[in-house]
């Protein structure tokens, strides 16, 4: 049966065209990549209950804050949204190979339709997945012709 999903664009285990979301991210904004990076040592630092006092969960709200901001300045989806099934998926745009490392990785990102047109509507998702989609393809031609030069 084909559903709908919502996928981190940080996810590692979630392949775009044949790369991982991740290595595509970190290609293209390694500073997002960073952020990551550091939300999880905020995450997971001092909270092995996750109990978070007070102070860490100011900071990790700073964090999150700050990291949606340069997602908005950047004009990237936060999340990719793709239909199809838990084996392999498009996404909706730009109609990218969406497939998981294993099937309970897309399964756990699996979202109703209308939390898919909410997030649509209020990200204006086209132009900030096209805006992805092409970074990745100026990235990748900037590497092959390093690579062969």
């Amino acid at each position: 049966m084909k559903q709908y999903y919502l996928i981190p664009v940080l996810e590692d285990n979630i392949y775009f065209n044949g790369k991982t979301l991740r290595s595509i991210l970190n290609l293209t904004y390694p500073n997002l990549v960073d952020r990551e990076i550091e939300r999880i040592s905020i995450l997971y630092s001092h909270c092995p209950d996750f109990s978070m006092p007070e102070h860490l969960k100011r900071k990790y709200i700073l964090h999150n804050i700050k990291t949606s901001i340069l997602f908005d300045n950047e004009k990237i989806p936060y999340y990719l949204i793709a239909y199809g099934t838990d084996k392999h998926a498009r996404e909706i745009v730009t109609k990218a190979k969406i497939k998981p490392e294993y099937p309970a990785a897309l399964s756990f990102r699996n979202a109703k339709l209308d939390e898919i047109n909410e997030y649509y509507m209020k990200t204006n998702y086209e132009e900030r997945i096209l805006n992805f989609a092409e970074a990745y393809k100026s990235k990748q031609k900037v590497y092959k012709r390093k690579t062969y030069n």
